[in-house]
């Protein structure tokens, strides 16, 4: 699975959650422990839903994304903001982390 929860926090950073690739196989032991614990999911999207449910907070936005529409330069990682539709970069935050890197 390569969704990830994107998560908008009040400051617009965000935060990625990246789900476990054992909760997707039915036969793992993560998920045979949740069904002795009477949890079972019938397809992916009930899975991303139990993490939602479970990890993101209520009075957060959040979306689900594949892999490959987050930003690639993982240094800007805390440059980062959500607006509700995409990821993107803050340049101010951007210019501040440059100048640490000098």
């Amino acid at each position: 699975m390569d969704s990830r929860i994107i998560v908008r926090q009040k400051d617009d950073s965000v935060w990625i959650i990246i789900p476990a690739p054992e909760m997707f196989d039915s036969k793992s032991l993560t998920r045979s422990l949740l069904e002795c614990n009477g949890i079972t999911f019938n397809n992916d999207k009930e899975v991303l839903e139990w993490i939602i449910n479970k990890d993101v907070p209520k009075d957060l936005s959040y979306m689900i994304v594949h892999k490959t529409e987050l930003p690639s330069r993982d240094e800007y990682r805390d440059a980062w903001r959500f607006d509700g539709e995409k990821i993107y970069h803050d340049v101010d935050k951007v210019n501040e982390i440059n100048k640490k890197m000098i």
